[in-house]
């Protein structure tokens, strides 16, 4: 249940759309905003028991990375997720590797950002799918093009199917039909040549789809 988040990011009008999108999680939910890194260190301080922290990089008093690290120390259970103007894959990496359970640019559909909001609240990471797509390419781990043939639509599927989601909560948080979900999964399964969920996930993994 999410009954309580803090949003660190100086645009009003974003943080009141944002929260007023959160409410479809709990109507009671109790949003509380920061405008700077200052604020933001000094909610952390004096509030318990936040189920959430939404952070935007680009506070003008302190980069969001920094403000990271002080996050993961003072609430190491709370999951936090990156929401940022900025698609530079570095600070996608960095974030990711800081502790940062999602990493969304502003530019993403509604759809994509409460998606992936749903996915760290059952306890999953959302990888961008530019980072996916760059560690697929760049990557000095084992490479087999079979991945590079998979969709992002079959990435986004297949994340969930790795963190133990059936077919009818992946097609509920991706607004796909069971049906669609159920073609998506044996697609999945033909590319990396595999019989099972079980084997698709260790074979994102030695593929360096996901984080291992």
């Amino acid at each position: 249940m999410l009954n309580k988040v803090i949003i660190a990011d100086e645009h009003v009008l974003l943080v009141e759309g944002l929260t007023q999108s959160l409410r479809m999680f709990n109507e009671e939910l109790c949003a509380i905003s920061a405008a700077s890194a200052q604020q933001l260190r000094e909610l952390i301080i004096s509030h318990q028991n936040v189920d959430l922290i939404i952070l935007d990089l680009d506070l003008s008093d302190e980069s969001g990375l920094s403000i990271l690290d002080f996050i993961r120390q003072q609430m190491p259970d709370t999951p936090v997720i990156i929401l940022s103007a900025s698609d530079d894959l570095l600070k996608m990496r960095t974030a990711i590797n800081k502790g940062a359970k999602a990493y969304l640019t502003k530019v993403e559909p509604l759809r994509v950002i409460l998606t992936a909001i749903q996915l760290v609240l059952a306890g999953g990471t959302y990888i961008p799918p530019a980072l996916v797509h760059n560690s697929q390419t760049c990557s000095n781990r084992y490479v087999d093009n079979r991945r590079l043939e998979l969709t992002c639509r079959q990435k986004q599927v297949l994340l969930l199917l790795i963190e133990g989601f059936p077919n009818k909560e992946i097609g509920r948080q991706l607004f796909l039909s069971e049906a669609t979900v159920k073609a998506h999964v044996s697609a999945i399964l033909k590319t990396l040549d595999v019989c099972n969920r079980t084997q698709a996930a260790n074979a994102a993994k030695k593929l360096s789809l996901v984080a291992s």
